[in-house]
């Protein structure tokens, strides 16, 4: 019985007048343990011997020749068009200043192959004048003056066999890339020239769809549907239960954040509660004690836990949260549930508070004020019709759906709402 064909790999190394680092680099393939993959050389309109010293002494592989220097970006998208047009799995990116060892092909693709949400995998980089030295490892984004840092430059390797891990971005050298996900995330951004378009690359990859942890307190079934609605559009999501009323369930929620994606990149702070509609001089303490709880008490030590994983006072990678108020924020709920409007003008004061206390931590935090939306907030209050009774005093006449919400949301979570924070988004028709 015959085993299966491994993924088909195209090795694409730019190169521009440097023939006296591509031979060698060409001449380590010898030693490559891996079955199925084919070197493609770019030549950026070299004017040294690359071109003909690549035909005549290495006549398998693909030379594709660009008759100008297109610089990183512009050169390597002519060669990734070229392997998007055929039958590759995966293309690595590789310079000519590099050697590479047996095992890089078989480590990578195995690394992709355990898990098909990796877009980009990256190779830790050796010094090859020094091999006790790593050239860098992979990339953090630091949000000071210099952005980005590379971690292991021209640091003591310590030759540790260290698993698969998440990271900010992928060093471009050494890099394999998913062709499905090229295909979707795209090829370089031609603005750049070179330096820092791996960092705008890896982004674009890890933005290409969220990992989400869908909390909830009781209805496991609606959580479980929209996990499986999150999955079959390609996203990948779990379920945790958790009442954010309990600093321990808060806690046990995070933790298992931690323990499924590693890392923490946004909270959207929307569990919430409405009680009977009542007066002031009808509310008990206890009412007033639980909603506080759940709805102030609770999204602060939500975003207490966020902090702590996103700020980079704490080694974090930066994020954004947005908080969930209401309208009854500043309409107050009068005769309804002024508790209720209470909790969530706290919220806006803690979304301008916490936005101005993170802000050089490369964290964000604004909010989204709902007005009368289609949910079943209202029913566990008491008024299932509420919508349907007062919708004809809506500026718009009818009343906002999830999904609306949601789109704002989404918004202030991503890089078009970069300059923005400490902002309170109405998503309320006008009211």
């Amino acid at each position: 019985m015959s085993s299966p064909t491994p993924p088909r790999v195209a090795v694409q190394i730019l190169t521009w007048n440097r023939v006296d680092e591509l031979v060698p680099c060409l001449e380590s393939f010898a030693c490559i343990d891996y079955p199925n993959y084919e070197v493609i050389v770019l030549d950026n309109g070299s004017e040294d011997e690359s071109v003909p010293t690549v035909r005549e002494r290495f006549p398998w592989v693909t030379l594709i020749e660009n008759k100008e220097n297109l610089g990183f970006c512009r050169g390597n998208n002519v060669g990734l068009r070229h392997v998007l047009e055929r039958d590759f799995d995966y293309v690595l990116l590789l310079n000519s200043d590099t050697k590479v060892l047996p095992g890089l092909l078989h480590e990578l693709v195995a690394a992709m192959e355990q898990d098909g949400r990796i877009a980009i995998a990256g190779a830790k980089n050796v010094l090859m004048e020094n091999p006790d030295y790593t050239w860098g490892k992979y990339g953090k984004v630091t949000w000071g003056p210099m952005l980005v840092k590379t971690i292991g430059r021209f640091a003591p390797d310590d030759r540790a066999n260290e698993p698969p891990r998440d990271v900010d971005w992928v060093i471009a050298n050494g890099c394999l890339v998913r062709c499905d996900a090229l295909r979707k995330i795209g090829l370089f951004d031609e603005e750049f020239w070179q330096c820092n378009e791996d960092v705008d690359w890896s982004y674009r990859a890890r933005e290409a769809g969220y990992r989400v942890a869908v909390n909830y307190v009781s209805n496991r079934l609606a959580a479980d549907a929209l996990v499986a609605e999150l999955e079959a559009a390609g996203g990948e999501a779990f379920a945790v239960k958790g009442d954010v009323g309990s600093e321990a369930d808060i806690l046990a929620m995070f933790e298992a954040v931690d323990k499924r994606f590693g890392r923490l990149d946004a909270l959207v702070n929307n569990a919430g509660i409405v009680d009977a509609k009542a007066r002031v001089d009808e509310m008990s303490a206890a009412r007033l004690e639980r909603m506080m709880r759940i709805n102030v008490v609770g999204s602060i030590l939500c975003a207490r836990e966020a902090v702590k994983r996103m700020s980079t006072r704490h080694g974090g990678n930066g994020g954004a949260i947005v908080n969930i108020s209401s309208a009854a924020a500043v309409l107050g709920a009068p005769d309804n549930y002024v508790d209720y409007a209470a909790s969530k003008g706290a919220i806006d004061t803690f979304t301008i508070g916490l936005a101005r206390e993170v802000a050089l931590e490369g964290i964000r935090v604004n909010a989204v004020r709902p007005g009368i939306i289609d949910t079943d907030i209202h029913a566990s209050g008491g008024q299932p019709d509420r919508v349907a009774l007062i919708q004809d005093t809506l500026p718009m006449k009818r009343a906002g759906t999830a999904d609306e919400v949601a789109g704002a949301v989404l918004y202030l979570l991503s890089d078009a709402a970069s300059y923005t924070t400490g902002a309170i988004l109405n998503v309320s028709g006008g009211r």
